[in-house]
C-alpha cells in the first residue's frame, strides 16, 4: 500500500496481564496464533510510515520499519496519541489504531484503500453491538449527531480504528475534547474527539465489520477468549 500516509499504533496502555496463578506476562509477548501479540497488532495494521506509541517501560521492543515514540505515561490514548503527533507529517492522512484489538488484516487493508480512496475526512470501523464496554456513535438521516464513550446511544460500536484526512484534523479534535475536559473514568478517550466533527458538520464514513470479528486484548481472560476466536477464523 502506498507510503503517503501515516498510521499511528497506540500501545502505551497497560501491558501486563495477570494470571489466575497470580503471575504476570506481558500483554505483548501473549501468543496469538503463532506470533506474539505485539508482532500480530504490527503486521496487521502496519501501513505508510508506521508508528507505535510506547510506555517508556516498553520502548526496547524493535519491530522492521516501525518507529518507536515514547509518550510516557498519559490520561488516556488520546493524550498518548496527541502526544505522539510530534513525530508525524501533519499534512498527511493518518490512521490511528489500538494496541489491545485487533481485526483482519482484511478487514484492515479494505478499511485503509476505502479511506484513502474517499474524499470523506473521516472514517472509522464499527461493528453492532449493545455492551457497554465500548464507545458507540449516533447517525441520524447518515449525519453524524453524537459519540459517546462507554454510554450506548446506537448499536453502532467502534473497534478504535479511525481515520483523518490530515493529522491537522486529527490535532483539532483532539486538542478541542481535551480542552473541553471530554474524559470518562478519569481518561481521555479517541472517540469522543470526533463531537468536534459533529461541530464542523463531518460525516464520516462507517465500516461495518461483524462483532465476531473484532478481537479485544485487555485482560487476560478476555485475550485468552479472543485468541481462541482469531486462531479458529483465521484457520
Amino acid at each position: 500500500m502506498m507510503h503517503n500516509h501515516n498510521t499511528l499504533i497506540l500501545a502505551a496502555g497497560r501491558s501486563q496481564f495477570l494470571r489466575p496463578d497470580g503471575s504476570q506476562i506481558s500483554k505483548y509477548e501473549y501468543n496469538v496464533s503463532e506470533k506474539t501479540f505485539i508482532e500480530r497488532i504490527t503486521s496487521t495494521y502496519r501501513s505508510g510510515n508506521t508508528y507505535l506509541a510506547l510506555s517508556r517501560a516498553d520502548m526496547s521492543i524493535k519491530l522492521k520499519d516501525i518507529e518507536n515514540i515514547s509518550v510516557g505515561d498519559t490520561k488516556g490514548a488520546l493524550a498518548s496519541a496527541l502526544i505522539a503527533l510530534r513525530e508525524c507529517d501533519l499534512d498527511l492522512p493518518i490512521f490511528i489504531t489500538p494496541g489491545d484489538a485487533l481485526i483482519s488484516k482484511k478487514h484492515y487493508d479494505d478499511f485503509c484503500l476505502e479511506s484513502l480512496q474517499s474524499n470523506e475526512d473521516i472514517s472509522l470501523i464499527v461493528f453492532d453491538s449493545q455492551n457497554p464496554k465500548y464507545s458507540y456513535v449516533r447517525m441520524l438521516n447518515k449525519k453524524l449527531v453524537e459519540v459517546c464513550e462507554k454510554k450506548v446511544i446506537s448499536s453502532k460500536a467502534t473497534a478504535g480504528i479511525f481515520y483523518f484526512k490530515s493529522g491537522h484534523l486529527f490535532m483539532e479534535c483532539a486538542e478541542w475534547a481535551i480542552m473541553n475536559n471530554f474524559k470518562t473514568n478519569g481518561l481521555f478517550f479517541l472517540a469522543p474527539a470526533m463531537n468536534y466533527a459533529v461541530l464542523k458538520g463531518l460525516n464520516p464514513i462507517l465500516f461495518q465489520i461483524d462483532e465476531e470479528n473484532y478481537y479485544r486484548f485487555s485482560s487476560n481472560d478476555e485475550a485468552a477468549e479472543s485468541e481462541r476466536r482469531y486462531k479458529n477464523e483465521s484457520q
